[in-house]
Protein backbone atom coordinates (compact mmCIF):
# COMPACT_ATOMS: atom_id res chain seq x y z
CA UNK A 1 0.00 0.00 0.00
CA UNK A 2 2.69 2.66 0.89
CA UNK A 3 4.55 1.49 -2.36
CA UNK A 4 1.31 2.16 -4.64
CA UNK A 5 1.13 5.86 -2.35
CA UNK A 6 4.56 6.43 -2.87
CA UNK A 7 4.37 5.55 -6.46
CA UNK A 8 1.55 8.16 -7.46
CA UNK A 9 3.32 10.39 -5.53
CA UNK A 10 6.67 10.33 -7.82
CA UNK A 11 3.84 9.90 -11.02
CA UNK A 12 2.45 13.34 -9.61
CA UNK A 13 5.52 15.08 -9.02
CA UNK A 14 6.57 13.95 -12.95
CA UNK A 15 3.16 15.05 -13.93
CA UNK A 16 2.86 18.46 -12.69
CA UNK A 17 6.61 19.17 -13.94
CA UNK A 18 5.63 18.27 -17.36
CA UNK A 19 2.63 20.60 -16.82
CA UNK A 20 4.43 23.50 -15.75
CA UNK A 21 7.39 23.11 -18.47
CA UNK A 22 4.33 23.39 -21.01
CA UNK A 23 3.79 26.79 -20.35
CA UNK A 24 6.82 27.65 -21.31
CA UNK A 25 6.40 25.56 -24.74
CA UNK A 26 3.23 27.33 -25.11
CA UNK A 27 4.21 30.67 -25.17
CA UNK A 28 6.90 29.72 -28.19
CA UNK A 29 4.12 28.17 -29.80
CA UNK A 30 1.92 31.78 -29.67
CA UNK A 31 4.70 33.83 -30.51
CA UNK A 32 5.54 31.70 -34.05
CA UNK A 33 1.71 31.96 -34.32
CA UNK A 34 1.81 35.81 -34.06
CA UNK A 35 4.81 36.41 -36.23
CA UNK A 36 2.95 33.95 -38.85
CA UNK A 37 -0.01 36.89 -38.33
CA UNK A 38 2.07 39.88 -39.00
CA UNK A 39 3.45 38.14 -41.88
CA UNK A 40 0.09 37.30 -43.23
CA UNK A 41 -1.16 41.19 -42.29
CA UNK A 42 1.78 42.52 -44.18
CA UNK A 43 1.05 40.04 -46.94
CA UNK A 44 -2.75 40.73 -47.62
CA UNK A 45 -2.08 44.62 -47.04
CA UNK A 46 0.82 44.44 -49.57
CA UNK A 47 -1.34 41.92 -52.01
CA UNK A 48 -4.77 43.90 -51.56
CA UNK A 49 -4.63 46.66 -49.16
CA UNK A 50 -7.74 45.25 -47.44
CA UNK A 51 -9.79 47.29 -45.18
CA UNK A 52 -8.99 46.79 -41.28
CA UNK A 53 -12.20 44.94 -40.91
CA UNK A 54 -12.01 42.57 -43.86
CA UNK A 55 -8.38 41.73 -43.25
CA UNK A 56 -9.32 40.25 -40.07
CA UNK A 57 -12.42 38.65 -41.15
CA UNK A 58 -10.46 36.85 -43.44
CA UNK A 59 -7.21 36.04 -41.10
CA UNK A 60 -9.95 34.81 -38.18
CA UNK A 61 -11.28 31.93 -41.10
CA UNK A 62 -7.68 31.08 -41.05
CA UNK A 63 -7.11 27.79 -38.84
CA UNK A 64 -3.89 28.60 -38.09
CA UNK A 65 -4.30 31.38 -35.82
CA UNK A 66 -7.08 29.42 -33.92
CA UNK A 67 -4.05 29.38 -31.31
CA UNK A 68 -4.55 33.37 -31.36
CA UNK A 69 -8.05 34.26 -29.50
CA UNK A 70 -7.86 38.10 -29.95
CA UNK A 71 -7.99 37.90 -34.04
CA UNK A 72 -11.30 36.39 -33.79
CA UNK A 73 -12.30 38.79 -31.25
CA UNK A 74 -11.39 41.47 -33.45
CA UNK A 75 -13.23 40.63 -36.08
CA UNK A 76 -16.41 40.20 -34.21
CA UNK A 77 -16.15 43.15 -32.60
CA UNK A 78 -14.98 45.08 -35.84
CA UNK A 79 -18.23 44.33 -37.27
CA UNK A 80 -19.39 46.33 -34.98
CA UNK A 81 -17.01 49.14 -34.24
CA UNK A 82 -14.95 50.76 -36.59
CA UNK A 83 -12.95 51.84 -33.62
CA UNK A 84 -9.47 49.22 -34.53
CA UNK A 85 -7.21 50.41 -31.78
CA UNK A 86 -9.45 50.64 -29.09
CA UNK A 87 -11.17 46.88 -30.30
CA UNK A 88 -7.66 45.68 -31.00
CA UNK A 89 -6.25 46.92 -27.66
CA UNK A 90 -9.69 45.25 -25.50
CA UNK A 91 -9.34 42.04 -27.55
CA UNK A 92 -5.40 41.19 -26.22
CA UNK A 93 -6.41 42.15 -23.12
CA UNK A 94 -9.01 39.43 -22.52
CA UNK A 95 -6.07 36.62 -22.31
CA UNK A 96 -4.10 35.16 -24.51
CA UNK A 97 -2.61 32.02 -22.85
CA UNK A 98 0.99 31.97 -21.78
CA UNK A 99 1.68 35.27 -23.32
CA UNK A 100 3.24 37.76 -21.00
CA UNK A 101 2.56 41.23 -20.73
CA UNK A 102 5.62 42.33 -22.21
CA UNK A 103 4.50 39.80 -25.51
CA UNK A 104 0.89 41.74 -25.55
CA UNK A 105 2.67 45.35 -25.41
CA UNK A 106 4.56 44.56 -28.14
CA UNK A 107 1.63 43.34 -30.20
CA UNK A 108 -0.72 46.08 -29.10
CA UNK A 109 1.42 48.18 -31.34
CA UNK A 110 -0.24 47.05 -34.28
CA UNK A 111 -3.34 48.84 -32.47
CA UNK A 112 -1.64 52.37 -33.33
CA UNK A 113 -0.79 51.06 -36.96
CA UNK A 114 -3.29 49.28 -38.91
CA UNK A 115 -5.41 51.96 -41.04
CA UNK A 116 -3.71 54.87 -39.49
CA UNK A 117 -1.43 55.22 -41.99
CA UNK A 118 -0.07 54.51 -45.85
CA UNK A 119 0.56 51.45 -46.75
CA UNK A 120 4.38 51.53 -47.21
CA UNK A 121 4.39 53.44 -43.24
CA UNK A 122 2.25 50.21 -42.36
CA UNK A 123 4.37 47.67 -43.99
CA UNK A 124 7.25 48.91 -42.27
CA UNK A 125 5.62 49.28 -38.51
CA UNK A 126 4.73 45.36 -39.01
CA UNK A 127 8.74 44.54 -39.88
CA UNK A 128 9.67 46.61 -37.02
CA UNK A 129 6.85 44.34 -34.56
CA UNK A 130 8.27 41.34 -36.12
CA UNK A 131 11.36 42.35 -35.12
CA UNK A 132 10.47 42.95 -31.41
CA UNK A 133 8.23 40.14 -31.63
CA UNK A 134 11.61 37.79 -32.80
CA UNK A 135 13.45 39.14 -29.56
CA UNK A 136 10.50 38.22 -27.22
CA UNK A 137 11.19 34.69 -28.78
CA UNK A 138 14.22 34.37 -28.63
CA UNK A 139 13.77 34.97 -25.13
CA UNK A 140 11.00 32.73 -24.84
CA UNK A 141 13.02 29.96 -26.12
CA UNK A 142 16.05 30.04 -23.81
CA UNK A 143 13.51 30.26 -20.95
CA UNK A 144 11.53 27.33 -22.30
CA UNK A 145 14.70 25.34 -22.15
CA UNK A 146 16.51 26.90 -19.13
CA UNK A 147 13.20 27.52 -16.51
CA UNK A 148 11.60 24.52 -18.19
CA UNK A 149 14.06 21.95 -17.35
CA UNK A 150 14.49 23.37 -13.96
CA UNK A 151 10.44 22.87 -13.15
CA UNK A 152 10.42 19.60 -14.37
CA UNK A 153 13.46 18.69 -12.32
CA UNK A 154 12.73 20.07 -9.36
CA UNK A 155 8.93 18.88 -9.92
CA UNK A 156 10.28 15.37 -10.01
CA UNK A 157 13.01 15.79 -7.29
CA UNK A 158 10.08 16.66 -5.17
CA UNK A 159 7.83 13.66 -6.39
CA UNK A 160 10.37 11.56 -5.15
CA UNK A 161 11.05 13.33 -1.88
CA UNK A 162 7.14 12.86 -1.46
CA UNK A 163 7.55 9.11 -1.47
CA UNK A 164 10.57 8.97 0.50
CA UNK A 165 8.68 10.22 3.05
CA UNK A 166 5.51 8.09 2.45
CA UNK A 167 7.52 5.05 3.04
Amino acid sequence: MKTGIAFLLLLTGAFCGCAAAGKYRERVLLLSSCDLLLQRISALLSLENLPTAQLFSRLKDMPEFSALPFVKKTADRLSASRDFPSVFHKSLQEGCGALTAEDLAVLDRLSDLVGSYDLSAQLAGIESIRALLALQSEDARSRAKRDGHLVRSLCVLGGIAAAVLAL
